[in-house]
């Protein structure tokens, strides 16, 4: 009897297995009227296909063949992605080798994903059929008038063309065997204030065309005798669109992939999601044998998100911004109703009960931690200034929210509350990562986790982990491990914790990260670029306000062979933390 019952059980989940799997299907988009020759807009038979395998229920994959898939090429028609997965459940949209997706509008992104579970993007490579930049060779300066002339690099846009007409930023190369911009003026430091932002990319305010591919150039700053013979790029920072848009989601990965933004954003801009996100096998890049100089705008950006984020054997080079940015969940305090309960702005972050948060003064220059608590309950509903999650908390709090309207934006003084619960993790290992304006990496999650990957050419930190004043967020740094990584050629300190870059201006912020673990690490031409434009040398760590920890077995190779007056290891209120390093 029993054996009988065992066996209708086993008979029952197989045939159920069975029909689940039966009702996955694959979607060619051929079979929707894709063409794949790079000349038909291959968009709406993709589309309709996404659609059907979604329509169709669970786990179904869309199959793109190997070909070049032209998406909508007309431009204004409200739409900012070309292909929209929604409300999807398990849906896979899988290429091949030489299966590529071309966008002929930089300024839209390729693929929105939100309110969807477990989708996976599988060897595709997304490419735009036009720059958002042009490079340019500089013949002559002229110091008395502020201007330069240029000639159009082969294969690049005339600088009159639709994309590049508007785009006002000079990056100069000075030295172009590393492939890293360089600043045009040595007396430049990093953290230039705003009355020396000439110190950064020269603005073009006029152009006049000479002959056919060269330009006479007016610039806002006095051009250097070194920019003669230099490569530039000409640039529009500002209209650019991320390759994904991933909002709402529970669950993605990107494997096997390619993204070649050509000027544009970068590889994902996400919010609001949670569980797992892979990125593994992907790069982000300039195509082969184009002679780029520059990618995207950023390797990635992220905000209010609990996930766990894992980039695997990946490389993201060429990069402007930050490469990796994990944002820590925080949103502006509107009002309050008494000491344990108030209200925030409900489009910002995603809070929930048993979340401990802390409550940040964010006075410019002064900010600080007044005070955590933990959300014992969340209501979200309208309010006069719009939308509103109305928090409970476990304790009372002190909540401050004089509001300077005449400040400059997101430093109105109003308190922010962030989700120290709600960053989730982050992994970096065997990566590639190359942020030529910016940090490598800044990390707002505990645990981050960051190892065996080359870090390179960075002129901000080449890792950051800690609150950024300057987004009104922040979170203590904990279970930090950055180990067994090699660091090249990365201005400011290379490894900072607990701070952000100007922390210094900060000294009545409170932290009290822990669990810190920089190991194994090999540093080469540490805070200080080879062509010592940008920057100025530091210790390679930097730790502030660290409770717990050790620095252990770290090879640093001094510059010139010179510590330049630094050790290796700064600790700023971090008397606990032990250091033991390597010098050749």
């Amino acid at each position: 009897m029993k054996q009988s019952v065992v066996a209708t059980i086993l008979f029952t989940s197989m045939v159920t297995y069975s029909l689940t799997e039966a009702r996955a299907r694959t979607f060619n988009v051929k079979n929707y009227g894709a063409v794949g020759d790079g000349q038909h807009n291959d968009q709406p038979a993709i589309q309709a296909a996404v659609n059907a395998a979604i329509t169709s229920g669970k786990g179904n994959t869309v199959y793109i063949p190997r070909g070049s898939y032209l998406l909508d090429p007309t431009d204004g028609d409200g739409n900012n992605t070309q292909i929209v997965i929604s409300q999807a459940s398990d849906l896979s949209m899988v290429g091949e080798n030489g299966t590529y997706l071309i966008n002929p509008v930089p300024t839209r992104g390729f693929i929105r994903v939100w309110g969807s579970s477990n989708t996976t993007i599988d060897h595709i490579t997304m490419r735009q059929s036009h720059r958002l930049f042009s490079q340019v060779k500089v013949e002559s300066v002229n110091a008395s008038n502020n201007s330069i002339v240029v000639s159009v690099n082969k294969g690049f846009d005339d600088l009159n063309s639709k994309w590049i007409q508007q785009a006002n930023q000079l990056l100069v190369f000075n030295d172009e065997a590393s492939g890293s911009w360089g600043d045009h003026s040595a007396s430049c430091s990093y953290y230039a204030p705003a009355y020396e932002s000439v110190c950064w990319p020269p603005v073009v305010q006029s152009r006049t065309r000479i002959a056919n591919g060269k330009w006479r150039l007016g610039l806002n700053t006095t051009p250097q005798a070194n920019y003669v013979g230099a490569t530039a790029v000409v640039w529009d920072q500002t209209n650019h669109s991320s390759a994904l848009y991933l909002s709402v989601n529970n669950g993605f990965t990107i494997s096997n992939s390619e993204y070649y933004p050509e000027g544009s954003d970068g590889l994902f801009y996400a919010k609001y999601n949670n569980g797992k996100f892979l990125i593994k096998n992907v790069t982000l890049s300039v195509p082969d044998g184009s002679g780029e100089f520059v990618a995207g705008y950023s390797g990635m950006w992220s905000a209010n998100n609990k996930w766990d984020l894992d980039f695997e054997n990946s490389t993201l080079i060429k990069v402007w911004d930050d490469v990796i940015n994990t944002g820590a969940q925080y949103a502006k305090i509107v009002s309050k109703a008494n000491s344990t309960t108030i209200n925030v702005d409900r489009a910002s972050a995603i809070y929930a009960p048993g979340d401990t948060v802390s409550i940040w003064d964010w006075t410019p220059g002064s900010q600080y931690e007044r005070s955590r608590a933990k959300i014992t309950s969340v209501a979200c509903g309208p309010d006069v200034a719009g939308q509103v999650c109305t928090l409970q908390l476990d304790r009372p709090v002190d909540v401050r929210l004089t509001v300077n309207s005449t400040s400059v934006s997101r430093e109105d003084i109003a308190d922010r509350l962030i989700d120290l619960a709600g960053v989730g993790s982050l992994k970096v290992n065997n990566c590639a990562i190359q942020g030529f304006h910016s940090s490598g990496i800044y990390s707002k999650a505990s645990p981050t986790l960051i190892t065996n990957s080359m870090i390179f050419d960075t002129v901000g930190p080449a890792v950051a982990i800690g609150p950024s004043f300057n987004f009104g967020e922040g979170s203590s740094p904990n279970n930090i491990q950055i180990r067994n990584n090699t660091f090249i050629n990365d201005s400011s300190s290379n490894v900072m914790i607990g701070t952000e870059r100007d922390g210094s201006k900060y000294i009545g912020a409170f932290m009290d990260g822990h669990d810190i673990d920089v190991s194994g690490n090999r540093f080469f031409l540490y805070g200080r670029f080879t062509r010592g434009a940008v920057g100025d040398t530091h210790y390679p760590i930097y730790l502030r306000y660290i409770e717990s920890g050790k620095v252990n077995g770290n090879f640093i190779l001094p510059y010139d062979g010179q510590v330049h007056g630094y050790g290796s290891t700064y600790k700023q209120y971090s008397p606990n933390v032990s250091v033991t390093n390597d010098y050749q």
